[in-house]
């Protein structure tokens, strides 16, 4: 069987070329070659061909064996040299050989050419797999390295021989710190001894162990890696190395957890959304019913003692619906452009009579604060909540800390912060040095009705309201707390750059109620409401036109035959709710006032818990005294 073989030869004597040439195909060689005599004919034939070997004499006239091989290594070229020389020294060789050359021959011994090419190509291409093979080293090493992913690799007594720069990154420890050591230094304690046993058996029974670990870095902070550790056994079948390949979920594990917290508050929210709607339609009745009754009551009427406490306590349950309404995010906001310095200033004498003598409370303010937009009352509403809470969790006294700042959260921030957003916020941290909190309790602060102050020490809405309302005010809050470490809320709200162009809601009139005149369109789904509403604005002068929702009121008006002096509508109606009546109506008797009833917000009317401009709004419960100035505002307007 014979063997291809491309040759290129370097040598001035024509019979001593195919002298190479014949001894090569006598050992079965299917020799192809190109003779050359200097280096430039040597450049030409090695630009425009490829050859497997190169035999060249030690000296010719116009070119010698160094300058091949350097003219070779010149050229970046891998192709053997072998050396055929009729004279050479044992220093020549020596150098030769140091130079790059594979072999040499004598030309009176030629006989061993094919020998020597034959070695020389098996060299080269051992040479070339190895190189291949190292090549191959070097890339894994270098992809370890970048691996973003900790790899670890200890022999079977645990003690570490390599760990890669995703491991330094992760643990915070260098490999010189490391290397040698066993990695026991990286427990958290919060697995048990058992956990690692059991995984050592397995590893040490040649099988792969999976899980997950909660370690601590070097800064003393956890965190949690899903790992992968697998046993590499030696030439002989031994286990020798357990390597480990971990990805650290940290982050992951965070924003999974605030996902589901958002999730579970989001669910909570729809649900007290709706109770509260329902509730503010009886809380209306039942506030303006007993209202009504108290003012037809004489002083002295034995009874009337009973309707006050009725009243009282609807008050009361108006005032938890609207905590469920803030939590909701379906309260009516009246945003205004906002310095938070100026807000906590203001409030610092009603918080110092708020916590008592035992609490010192101290103000950190940013200088040339920017400015947000939010209602300053929802606003006072959370720093008093979280007062409130801060003072509870200090019972033996200590310091109330509230901090303004400027802040821009980057995307390193937000990839921690489920639904933040990157940009320029006004933040507002509100600390304690109180009794903190546990994990477990961390995961429930924000749940309406949620408390561990037990029984009658408060509702449990105070966190969930100030919640609420920061999230419908586009901003965030997070609390920072460690047992015994204090608790701190921090608040972040959109920073706005202008505020010229904001319009600020108009002020309610305080004006007394006058009788008054005028044919009122009512549209109201719940019944015994919408008989209140008639009757209160009957009694006062006005003539009203009752439907049970808005197609029915509108098939009232079409058959109306006077004028229609204003629209009382609830927003949300079965079959047409209060919008689409409006629009309705608006197409047949243009310019029509109109004063919206609602116990939440709704899309229909507003954005973001903010009225669309040009909307009137009537907050349910009302009294009778607050619908009749409402409706006396709008139709004067």
């Amino acid at each position: 069987m014979t063997t291809a073989l491309q040759v290129l030869i370097v040598e001035d004597s024509q019979a001593d070329s195919r002298l190479m040439v014949r001894m090569l195909r006598k050992n079965g060689y299917e020799v192809t070659h190109q003779v050359v005599e200097d280096e430039a004919q040597f450049i030409d034939a090695l630009q425009s061909a490829t050859f497997d070997i190169i035999l060249c004499d030690n000296s010719l006239p116009a070119f010698s064996a160094l300058g091949v091989l350097q003219t070779l290594k010149g050229l970046d070229h891998d192709i053997p040299v072998i050396v055929v020389s009729g004279s050479i020294s044992e220093e020549q060789i020596v150098n030769l050989m140091l130079a790059g050359a594979a072999n040499y021959v004598m030309k009176d011994k030629l006989s061993l050419l094919p020998i020597a090419v034959e070695r020389t190509l098996e060299h080269a291409s051992q040479r070339r797999h190895l190189e291949v093979a190292r090549a191959q080293d070097r890339l894994r090493a270098a992809a370890l390295e970048q691996a973003a992913e900790s790899v670890m690799i200890c022999d079977v007594r645990g003690d570490l021989e390599y760990v890669n720069g995703g491991f330094e990154t992760t643990t915070g420890y260098s490999r010189e710190e490391v290397l040698g050591r066993n990695p026991r230094f990286l427990k958290s304690g919060e697995q048990c001894c058992e956990f690692y046993q059991q995984m050592w058996d397995q590893l040490l029974n040649g099988e792969r162990w999976q899980g997950r670990f909660t370690n601590r870095r070097k800064d003393g902070s956890t965190y949690q890696e899903d790992a992968v550790l697998s046993p590499v056994r030696n030439a002989s079948g031994e286990i020798a190395h357990i390597v480990a390949v971990k990805r650290d979920v940290t982050n992951e594990n965070l924003l999974e957890t605030q996902l589901h917290q958002a999730q579970r508050l989001e669910s909570v929210g729809r649900l007290a959304g709706g109770i509260a709607h329902d509730f503010n339609n009886l809380l209306t009745v039942i506030n303006a019913t007993a209202d009504i009754v108290l003012e037809s009551l004489e002083e002295v009427d034995p009874i009337k003692q009973d309707i006050e406490t009725i009243l009282q306590a609807g008050q009361r349950s108006a005032t938890l619906t609207r905590q469920l309404l803030a939590f909701s995010r379906r309260q009516v906001l009246r945003p205004v452009p906002l310095n938070l310095n100026d807000l906590v200033a203001n409030l610092q004498t009603l918080l110092t009579r708020l916590l008592g003598e035992d609490i010192r409370i101290r103000s950190i303010l940013a200088p040339d604060l920017g400015m947000t937009l939010a209602d300053a009352g929802q606003i006072e509403q959370v720093i008093v909540n979280l007062a409130v809470n801060a003072r509870d969790a200090m019972a033996s006294g200590g310091t109330l800390t509230l901090e303004t700042a400027e802040v821009h959260l980057d995307e390193y921030y937000t990839r921690r912060h489920q639904g933040v957003k990157p940009g320029h916020y006004i933040q507002l941290a509100v600390s304690d040095t109180g009794v903190g909190m546990t994990q477990t309790v961390k995961a429930q602060i924000f749940e309406p009705f949620f408390s561990t102050k037990g029984p009658d020490k408060g509702t449990g809405l105070g966190l969930a309201t100030a919640y609420g309302i920061i999230k419908q005010s586009k901003g965030n809050i997070w609390v920072y707390s460690e047992p015994g470490k204090g608790t701190t809320f921090k608040i972040y709200l959109p920073r706005i750059d202008e505020v010229s162009d904001v319009a600020r809601p108009a002020a309610q009139s305080s004006a007394p109620v006058r009788a008054a005149t005028g044919t009122i369109l009512l549209a109201e789904d719940e019944e015994q409401l919408r008989s209140l509403i008639t009757r209160v604005l009957t009694r006062n002068g006005y003539t009203v036109i009752a439907g049970e929702n808005g197609a029915a009121a509108l098939a009232l008006a079409r058959s109306h035959d006077g004028p229609l002096d204003l629209v009382l509508t609830d927003v949300i109606m079965p079959e047409m709710g209060g919008r689409e009546l409006v629009i309705q109506l608006s197409k047949e008797r243009p310019g029509v006032k109109v004063l919206y009833i609602s116990g939440y917000t709704d899309n229909a009317i507003m954005s973001q818990g903010v009225l669309n401009p040009g909307t009137d709004l009537l907050e349910k419960p009302f009294s009778p005294s607050c619908l009749l100035r409402r409706v006396q505002e709008v139709l004067n307007r």
